[in-house]
């Protein structure tokens, strides 16, 4: 791999990705560089479709925050991480017709493919449509049902091995799955911790609890770290959810704020205050744009345990300097890594252990 460029100032990265912006916009990409799979599901070819609101959100991050973006770029604690972070800043200010991102490769489709040929049941949870699954992780069998089985079983999201780095649950870790959804993760979490870890699933949506609780019930005969699952949305506020109706629907992108108030929230810093917390080991965060202010009610517990961390930075454009740059300044001697698990603009993971 190339070393990547290095920038005496703020004003020259940003020069730089122009440079590239522009130069991206002269060059157009083929259709294997949209994700059908993902994007057109039900039949419907969205690939010609406008994302201004991903092109501009980028764009002004760049404009307006250049030297914060340099900064975070200068964090990166490898050349592999560096690379990432310009490729999809690129990516995410002109998308999929221009930008071709290094994770569509050959080792992508054959993943891809193995994924298409693993077999499932289709099963009914409350009248929503899953798959069933069983596939084995870290010397156990997990069964669960969910959407789809991409991720840790066949893309190591949450799993962070680079050269002699290793950033992921092992053996006696206590670890807290923030966003733990149907809990396909959790399941993995739990067999990579064992019987000597614990793990902490954050989740606050019906739908998705019923079916978590369903996942860990079928899987009680493993080998797996215990579960513990707690009913709360995680911020940098304490508040107690109200009457609002909660959606009944199945709903991996939910937000808090689409329901104000409809859901009790807490900070990690109370919650290991009242639980009695003092190990933490890994902590993962994919909560739909909250995980800023998430990290912020945990200032004090990243600061007295020193987790591995497994932060998602993808669903905000600014996330990519305000995440890293907030971490650095808690001066834990964090190091970061950068990985990015699909052909578009999501799934974006920022990796940091403390040296």
């Amino acid at each position: 791999m190339p070393a990547p460029p290095v920038f005496a100032s703020g004003e020259a990265f940003v020069d730089y990705v122009l440079a590239a912006y522009h130069q991206d916009l002269r060059t157009h990409q083929g259709a294997d560089n949209y994700d059908y799979e993902r994007f057109s599901y039900d039949g419907v070819d969205r690939s010609q479709l406008p994302y201004d609101q991903l092109h501009s959100a980028a764009l002004k991050a760049l404009l307006r925050h250049g030297d914060q973006l340099h900064q975070a770029y200068q964090l990166m604690a490898d050349a592999a991480s560096k690379t990432l972070f310009l490729e999809l800043l690129r990516y995410r200010l002109s998308g999929h017709t221009h930008v071709r991102l290094s994770t569509n490769d050959a080792t992508t489709k054959q993943r891809k493919a193995a994924i298409a040929a693993t077999p499932y049941q289709n099963v009914q949870h409350n009248g929503h449509g899953l798959r069933r699954y069983t596939l084995p992780f870290a010397g156990q069998s997990l069964t669960f049902d969910g959407f789809n089985c991409d991720w840790p079983f066949f893309f190591p999201q949450y799993f962070f091995d680079r050269d002699a780095v290793s950033i992921k649950p092992i053996a006696g870790d206590h670890i807290i799955d923030a966003g733990a959804c149907f809990g396909e993760t959790t399941l993995a979490f739990a067999a990579a911790a064992g019987k000597s870890g614990q793990v902490h699933a954050f989740e606050i949506l019906p739908q998705h609890l019923a079916v978590l609780r369903h996942n860990i019930n079928a899987n009680a005969d493993a080998a797996l770290a215990p579960i513990a699952i707690h009913e709360q949305a995680l911020s940098d506020y304490v508040t107690d959810a109200n009457t609002e109706t909660l959606p009944t629907y199945l709903h991996p992108g939910f937000q808090i704020t689409d329901v104000a108030d409809a859901v009790a929230v807490v900070t990690l810093d109370a919650w290991a205050e009242t639980h009695g917390i003092t190990a933490v080991d890994f902590i993962k965060m994919d909560i739909e744009g909250s995980e800023p202010a998430a990290l912020r009610g945990a200032e004090h517990l990243l600061k007295r345990a020193r987790p591995k961390l497994a932060i998602c930075l993808y669903h905000d454009s600014e996330h990519f300097f305000t995440i890293p740059l907030w971490l650095a300044g808690l001066q834990c001697g964090y190091k970061f890594y950068l990985d990015h698990y699909t052909i578009h603009a999501g799934e974006t993971v920022l990796y940091a252990v403390a040296s």
